[in-house]
């Protein structure tokens, strides 16, 4: 049997197989090379120049005619990984990374980042934040309110420092960020919030950004802020406690634990020396003498009274001012002395102390004023006198005719007046001084140490740091 034209297999059997045309895979553009194009940048090679590369597996186009298309496809798209990287390499573009190669030296207690934001341009740094140790997450800036909790500002991503975009805060989180809040005192607060504002107006002046948590950087520049301001080492460190209240309360480490940050004020400190306290105590003589002053000062006899008697139950109860009186005309804290806190008799007088600055969790305590043989220093006496013009009606115990609280502002402004006309002026008193002097008048009437701790409710023997003598004009 002939042979028929065109016949093929072996032996003349079957269909004769053609040979397929070889077609070149379909070109795609991607989002790389149509980023490059744009830019000028050296474009990807296409896919008949990867035969022609070294490192290029040569199976993945020249057995293209035997592979289904699935697998051409898979082929197609391994090989252009492989030239994708090798343009990257021939070209020096910037490749991404899980971690900067010229990664600053971060303290101890500065989180390292794990993501970096790279730039389009070959050559550019990587983002600022990142050089300076910011957690590559979305942070939640906080800041401490004035009821004790921390409000959420707003959440920003590491690779959009400047985005403005409101994030509401769980409910879960405001109330752990409430209940962390309220474990200062209110002064303490008050104080921590005045710092934290302080600080982000200090870096917003310097164009340091507002990155949390906060560079170790930044804490030190501030440092010497402050330090050039002539703050003493003390006082930076009351500020630096509430940048660090502030970053462990939102689950940041704390940034001014840093060995430099600690060693400069150490440095500070010897350069400067012991500080001492010169506040001068308020001994009797000084009160017996503001009781001769108050009805001239004071616009009022209900004025002259509350006055009299706020300055006697502030040093025989050796109280703080903060446990005296309100802290402004809005105070709503209750730590001031209320009427219902004063049990008052005969021979004495009792006060409930509900908070103080060694009692944050309010268990109390009660503090007793006893009568005086001299009539001008009795406080139980001059609290009855004051209490008939005032009444028993509740509210703050030391208050103005219009029941408005007196505030600390106003104690001791009028205290002040009074010290002026005793001629005291030039001496160094403050709120404190009748805390001091308690303590001062005590151990010069010969108490033991016991009856002084007792007094002044003073845990330890640190009471003998107020022990200081009078102005010769107290004696």
């Amino acid at each position: 049997m002939s042979s028929r034209k065109g016949q093929g297999g072996p032996k003349g059997k079957g269909p004769a197989r053609r040979a397929l045309p070889q077609q070149p895979l379909p070109r795609e553009t991607t989002l790389e090379e149509d980023t490059a194009n744009s830019e000028g940048a050296p474009t990807l090679p296409s896919v008949g120049e990867f035969e022609r590369r070294p490192g290029i597996p040569p199976q993945a186009l020249s057995q293209a005619s035997d592979l289904t298309s699935a697998e051409a496809f898979n082929n197609m798209l391994l090989s252009r990984l492989g030239a994708l990287v090798d343009c990257w390499r021939r070209h020096q573009l910037p490749v991404p990374s899980l971690v900067p190669e010229n990664m600053p030296d971060c303290d101890s207690g500065v989180a390292v980042p794990s993501t970096s934001c790279v730039s389009s341009q070959p050559g550019q740094a990587v983002a600022s934040l990142v050089s300076v140790g910011v957690t590559p997450q979305p942070v939640e800036q906080s800041t401490l309110s004035t009821d004790g909790s921390f409000q959420g500002a707003r959440s920003a991503s590491i690779c959009d420092p400047h985005s403005d975009a409101l994030q509401p805060m769980e409910p879960w989180r405001g109330e752990v960020n409430r209940a962390i809040g309220i474990t200062l005192a209110n002064n303490t607060r008050v104080g921590y919030r005045k710092s934290e504002e302080e600080f982000e107006s200090f870096r917003s002046t310097h164009g340091l950004g507002n990155p949390w948590p906060i560079p170790v950087e930044h804490i030190l520049h501030f440092c010497v802020f402050l330090h050039n301001k002539s703050l003493a080492p003390a006082t930076i460190r009351n500020k630096l406690s509430a940048l660090a209240f502030a970053s462990q309360a939102q689950g940041y480490p704390n940034p001014t634990n840093s060995f430099r940050v600690r060693k400069i004020l150490e440095g500070w400190s010897r350069e400067r020396g012991t500080v001492k306290d010169t506040r001068a105590p308020l001994g009797p003589a000084t009160l017996k003498g503001l009781a001769n002053v108050w009805p001239g000062i004071c616009h009022s006899h209900f004025e002259a009274l509350l006055f009299h008697a706020t300055a006697l139950t502030a040093f025989f109860g050796a109280l703080r001012v903060s446990e005296l009186v309100a802290r402004s005309c809005r105070d709503d804290s209750g730590r001031a002395l209320m009427m219902q806190d004063l049990e008052l008799g005969a021979e004495q007088a009792i006060l409930h102390i509900r908070f103080s600055k060694t009692d944050q969790k309010g268990k109390g305590t009660k503090v007793q004023l006893l009568t005086c043989a001299d009539e001008t220093l009795c406080p139980v006496r001059a609290l009855h006198r004051y209490i008939e013009v005032r009444g028993r009606d509740p509210g703050f115990l030391f208050r103005h005719a219009n029941s408005l609280p007196l505030t600390k502002y106003q104690f001791w402004k009028v205290t002040s007046k009074a010290l002026q006309v005793l001629g005291l002026g030039g001496v160094n008193f403050g709120t404190h001084s009748f805390r001091i002097g308690a303590a001062s008048t005590a151990v010069a009437m010969g108490f033991k140490d016991q009856d002084v701790q007792r007094i002044g409710r003073w845990r330890s023997n640190a009471y003998r740091r107020y022990v200081r003598s009078f102005p010769t004009t107290n004696q």
